[in-house]
């Protein structure tokens, strides 16, 4: 298949949300969509209603497709930040988690295939930013007792990115601390779902490839 760009339109407000940090939530959703994402801001900065875009690949049109459901999760996550700026009283509470930003690699996985591993288990968004040495996991919108399952869960996934990282095992040491084998079934289920934009995507079938991986170690 012949590789092209793809642009979706972006709040001009919103590009400091989506490049994060030195650049940190451009870099991740970068890793999670497999190809290049890069945001072209909009002419006049601080114009209200000023719109700039996300521009995706050049890539092959399965690998667009995935990045554009990534980049477009990323824009309702900085959203939905934004809302509850202003809007305290907001009905999906977010939490924060504070982590070692060296073991980000090891806990996020391969183009992202366990922070989604781990986001299909606890069904709420997980999104991690990285500033100096130190990194954030977004856990929301979510009701509390979705953020307290999703809490636990990710406290797993870092204990076994502490065990594992530096070595080769790192990304199956985490999948198997997720208690991936109940998650295998709903993996299988999401990647044959014919309603479900990411069916059969290669991020995906990382993630149940390396959950077999670790299940069968």
């Amino acid at each position: 298949g012949e590789s092209r760009l793809l642009e979706i339109p972006l709040e001009g407000r919103l590009v400091g949300a989506l490049i994060g940090p030195a650049g940190a939530q451009i870099q991740a959703l970068n890793a999670r969509a497999g190809c290049r994402i890069a945001i072209e801001k909009p002419q006049q900065w601080g114009a209200t209603g000023a719109m700039a875009k996300v521009v995706v690949g050049p890539a092959q049109e399965h690998i667009l497709q995935n990045a554009e459901s990534e980049v477009r999760q990323a824009i309702e996550w900085a959203r939905t930040v934004e809302m509850q700026g202003q809007d305290a009283e907001s009905t999906g509470k977010t939490l924060e988690i504070p982590m070692d930003g060296r073991l980000v690699g090891a806990l996020i996985g391969p183009k992202g295939c366990h922070t989604q591993a781990i986001e299909m288990i606890v069904g709420c968004r997980v999104f991690v930013s990285k500033g100096e040495g130190v990194a954030t996991v977004h856990l929301g919108p979510a009701s509390e007792s979705v953020l307290e399952a999703a809490k636990d869960e990710i406290a797993r996934a870092i204990t076994a990115a502490k065990l594992g990282s530096g070595g080769p095992g790192t990304h199956v040491g985490v999948a198997a601390q997720l208690g991936l084998s109940g998650a295998l079934e709903a993996i299988e289920e999401w990647l044959t779902d014919p309603t479900n934009p990411m069916a059969g995507s290669g991020t995906v079938a990382a993630a149940a490839a390396t959950a077999v991986a670790a299940v069968a170690a």
